[in-house]
């Protein structure tokens, strides 16, 4: 009996042995197609991380060639506009020098002996030129002249002048602004078609 026990012990053993051994098999097949799984999720995973990591670091490029662009874009148009703001100062700048007392009273005179019939004139200057120009006009002009023109500073005016009928308000301006952007108007299109090139 003690065979028979120890036999069927031993089957026992063999058949939990054979029996541990097919779970253990299958247990380890079953690990192995997992972390095959696994390892090819991962896999997947990490190449959808770098597809996605490459489409935003594309797009992040593109963003700063377009802000880049942009920014040389707006340096350019900045620039003109600095350099005609600049060209219109020392235009300005230029016909301011150039209306001085002597060319005003000269233009004054013309504009006076050749428009002015039986009336009188008023004329604006700046301040400053009031008393120049009263002396220069006193030289130049006709008795009969000077008699119809009456000579008013205005603080709104730094060089040049303005002149109309007496009494009616309405001037004809060559003050150093007004001539100014004047020529402007022919000058800038000029400057800017050469900012262009």
């Amino acid at each position: 009996m003690e065979a028979k026990l120890d036999s069927l012990i031993e089957k026992i053993k063999k058949d939990g042995i054979l029996e541990a051994q097919k779970e253990a098999a299958s247990i380890v097949s079953e690990a192995k197609s997992n972390a095959s799984k696994i390892v090819e999720n991962a896999r997947s995973e990490a190449r959808r991380i770098v597809e996605e990591a490459q489409k935003e670091a594309e797009r992040i490029k593109l963003n700063a060639e377009a802000a880049i662009k942009q920014a040389a874009r707006d340096t350019v148009l900045a620039t003109k506009e600095k350099i005609i703001e600049l060209f219109n100062k020392v235009l300005l700048r230029e016909v301011s020098d150039s209306l001085d007392s002597e060319l005003v009273g000269r233009l004054i005179k013309y504009i006076v002996e050749n428009w002015v019939d039986k009336q009188s004139a008023e004329v604006l200057v700046s301040q400053e030129d009031v008393s120049k120009l009263e002396a220069l006009l006193t030289e130049r002009l006709k008795e009969e002249l000077r008699e119809a023109i009456e000579m008013k500073p205005d603080p709104s005016i730094a060089k040049g002048f303005k002149i109309g009928l007496k009494g009616e308000n309405l001037y004809y301006d060559f003050t150093d602004e007004t001539m100014t952007e004047i020529l402007k108007s022919y000058l800038t299109p000029s400057v800017r078609d050469i900012l262009e090139k």
